[in-house]
């Protein structure tokens, strides 16, 4: 309907206008993590009247026409984007919402420095060509980024964790005539799958990491290249092509995933370079032909071996650093490893205790002790190609008006890893992401457990 107006009205679901001339929304508050705001039409039909609005407590940012500016999102609670071109979108930390970011008919934009936490769906991008989104975050979101109908578009430097392989959901899914995407140097984990990709060709994905996904790549297009990506401990798929044609899928690392890769009715498919480099996988014995399961009947015609000799990296800072009676110690901890972390473990009082994941970082909380308490701990954690890191062991005595100093590297020959650490240890999956601003590098030593 044409000529409406809504008026101090509260909305806590999807709120549509699609087709519709000189629309008035004034003085309405859309809360909730079902809320969200979708426009769709003719430029003529985005010339509606947006004033003094509240989108999960901030104002609701309407930009229709603009072009050739750079907006800062910071206090914006949704950002609605239409027939505008070259528009930097920048330093967004938006919350809750079923899409707080919407790109319609809008060529040539830039998001950059965003954070998404806790969204169903973060960004929609509709009918926009060339459009970047680089170095974002995006934190317990369900969906990440959608692109439907968008060319020339490139995703990029960003981290993405999701609500849980569970909870379905995916990072990025791109829609049928989205073609030449550009997706790299992103880490992925956590998500129902980290890239779901139908009728999009021509795409290019390459130096990403995907860890603790269900399934990582699930691929439908045409002339599609994956190259130089890290795809580890996937519950389900690493890597599934169905219906393609003349992909190229060389130089990733695939290891530990329930499938590492599937080929389904594919054709003219190749998994090399096409001279000397496959891929690399965890299973592969070092004979032969790696063979791609699936109805395609491809193989990998030069496989290696995925063999991993680095350890883990442990990143760790303690709050506070002064220790009174009365405070609970709270230590955070990083980890950083490219093939992903099998087992997290936080010892002290010579005793070993699960820490507990909270998005990107474990933590444990010591609780308070009496004036005088000598606390010590450290923190030992391994691979999934069972390299162990352990790092130093840390100390500080309950008032003693002493700050912990967490600032030195050092290394071991032989790092002591008791026995019984692990035979109650439960597996912990850890989904990898450097986000974390830390005050420490402590350090990791390189082992391999027989």
């Amino acid at each position: 309907s044409d000529h409406c107006v809504f008026s101090k009205s509260t909305i806590t679901h999807h709120f549509g206008i699609n087709s519709c001339l000189n629309v008035s929304i004034e003085d309405c508050i859309f809360e909730g993590e079902w809320a969200g705001i979708r426009i769709k039409g003719t430029s003529s039909e985005w010339d509606h009247n947006f004033n003094n609005n509240t989108f999960n407590g901030r104002p609701v940012g309407f930009f229709y026409n603009y072009n050739n500016i750079e907006i800062d999102c910071s206090n914006f609670g949704i950002a609605l984007v239409g027939y505008s071109e070259n528009v930097t979108l920048r330093d967004g930390n938006f919350s809750e919402g079923w899409g707080p970011m919407v790109i319609y008919q809008s060529d040539g934009n830039l998001v950059t420095n965003c954070t998404f936490r806790d969204c169903l769906y973060s960004i929609y991008l509709d009918d926009s060509d060339s459009c970047i989104f680089s170095n974002n975050t995006y934190i317990n979101t369900q969906y990440g980024v959608g692109v439907y109908t968008s060319i020339n578009c490139e995703i990029s430097n960003s981290t993405f964790f999701g609500t849980g392989t569970n909870q379905g959901g995916y990072a990025l899914w791109v829609q049928t005539g989205s073609h030449n995407l550009s997706i790299s140097n992103n880490r992925i984990s956590n998500y129902g799958g980290a890239i779901e990709m139908f009728g999009s060709n021509y795409a290019t994905i390459f130096d990403n990491y995907f860890a603790d996904n269900m399934n990582a790549l699930n691929i439908k297009g045409i002339n599609v290249t994956v190259y130089n990506n890290y795809i580890y401990h996937n519950s389900y798929r690493g890597i599934q092509f169905s219906d393609s044609s003349g992909a190229r899928i060389w130089g990733n690392y695939l290891g530990w995933n329930g499938y590492q890769a599937i080929d389904e009715e594919g054709i003219h498919m190749v998994w090399d370079d096409g001279s000397d480099l496959g891929n690399y996988w965890s299973d592969y014995d070092g004979e032969g032909e790696y063979d791609i399961p699936g109805t395609s009947s491809s193989v990998d015609r030069y496989p290696r071996t995925l063999i991993d000799h680095d350890p883990p990296t442990i990143y760790v800072s303690q709050n506070p650093l002064i220790v009174n009676s009365v405070d609970s110690v709270i230590i955070n901890v990083l980890i950083d490893d490219n093939y992903g972390i099998d087992y997290v473990s936080f010892w002290y009082d010579d005793s070993n205790y699960t820490m507990t994941k909270v998005e990107l970082n474990w933590t444990f909380t010591i609780s308070p002790r009496p004036d005088g308490t000598e606390i010590n701990y450290r923190i030992y954690t391994q691979d999934w190609a069972g390299n162990w890191a352990v790092s130093d062991t840390f100390t500080y005595i309950v008032g003693s008006n002493t700050s912990v100093t967490i600032t030195s590297i050092t290394t071991t020959t032989d790092p002591f890893i008791p026995s019984e650490l692990f035979e109650s240890l439960p597996t912990i999956l850890l989904a990898s992401g450097i986000l974390l601003v830390v005050v420490i590098v402590i350090y990791s030593k390189r082992r391999r457990m027989s």
